[in-house]
């Protein structure tokens, strides 16, 4: 700084290396005292000892995160392998249950036992589901890819669950984008992030009226790329700040115990990264609730005489 006469003292830590100096500036030049030295020398002892505690501070807040993600990423691994291991156990005889439960539903169809029968069954199948769920989610499962349309993904659920919306008194609104748009990617790992989406929305509605649920094909651009997405809107319950930043944890659920197995939006998040795109939420705790897919335009994978890439043949 011109015009000021300045007086250094080096900044040292523990080990007396120098990272630094405390500088005094002066307008006019004089002789420091010896007063003046020790408080100074004083002064830049207790600022290196305060940057050296905060530089050690912020050593050891990154090694913690660090530890954490490691215990995490373990964990993780952990419930994959598990997970694989149990459902692969369970497949067998649970298909023995569904298959002979089919079967007596055949014969005893006037019979009063009837009901319970189809009990039996039901609660097959969501045992299935659930199977199916721990499979994705611990990766086990293959991908087989093809070209779709998001509509005819949209309309094969609702083909899947329709009913089962209706007879809950829930109308479905439908909006979706023209042209269809085309993706590459597995049709039944689509449809079960869909599927999933779906349900979550007739769940968050229940008990509410006025109930509004609209699924909505659009085409979206980010940066340099574009993503077929679909969006599914419901102006149910909502879900809190906090835990929004949580829900596609695995085995977390705002569920009751008995309604949800805390999988289904960590699975369906492993399938839409898995297919190069994205899943997210915004919502406002009891007012509304929105979950968007992306996944890559498979237009974007095609050059200009219509030509398809290796990307597309798979």
């Amino acid at each position: 700084m011109p015009e000021h006469h300045a007086t250094s003292i080096p900044l040292r830590s523990q080990l007396n290396q120098t990272f630094g100096f405390l500088t005094l500036l002066r307008q006019t030049k004089q002789l420091v005292d010896r007063d003046e030295t020790e408080l100074i020398q004083l002064v830049a002892s207790h600022v290196g000892v305060v940057v050296e505690n905060s530089l050690l501070f912020q050593d050891v807040n990154e090694k913690i995160k660090i530890e954490a993600q490691l215990i995490q990423s373990a964990k993780m691994a952990a419930i994959g392998e598990m997970a694989a291991g149990i459902a692969h156990e369970l497949n067998s005889p649970l298909t023995a249950i569904l298959g002979n439960s089919q079967l007596l539903m055949r014969e005893m169809t006037d019979a009063p036992e009837a009901p319970l029968m189809k009990d039996i069954y039901q609660c097959g199948v969501r045992c299935k589901k659930i199977i199916q769920n721990l499979l994705t989610f611990s990766r086990q499962e293959e991908y087989l890819f093809s070209t779709t349309s998001i509509d005819e993904v949209v309309e094969d659920v609702l083909g899947l669950i329709g009913y089962q919306l209706s007879v809950s008194g829930l109308t479905i609104t439908r909006e979706m984008y023209e042209p269809p748009l085309l993706f590459h990617g597995s049709r039944h790992q689509i449809e079960q992030i869909v599927i999933n989406l779906l349900l979550n929305a007739r769940d968050a509605v229940a008990g509410r009226e006025s109930t509004h649920i609209v699924i909505r094909s659009f085409l979206a651009q980010e940066e340099d790329s574009s993503y077929v997405g679909l969006s599914v809107y419901d102006n149910g319950t909502g879900i809190c700040a906090e835990q929004l930043s949580q829900i596609f944890q695995p085995f977390f659920s705002t569920k009751e115990r008995t309604k949800g197995t805390g999988l289904g939006l960590s699975v369906s998040l492993g399938i839409a990264e898995a297919h190069g795109g994205k899943l997210f939420a915004e919502s406002m705790e009891g007012e509304y609730s929105k979950f968007t897919m992306l996944l890559p335009l498979l237009a974007d994978e095609e050059d200009n005489d219509g030509e398809k890439t290796d990307f597309d043949r798979g």
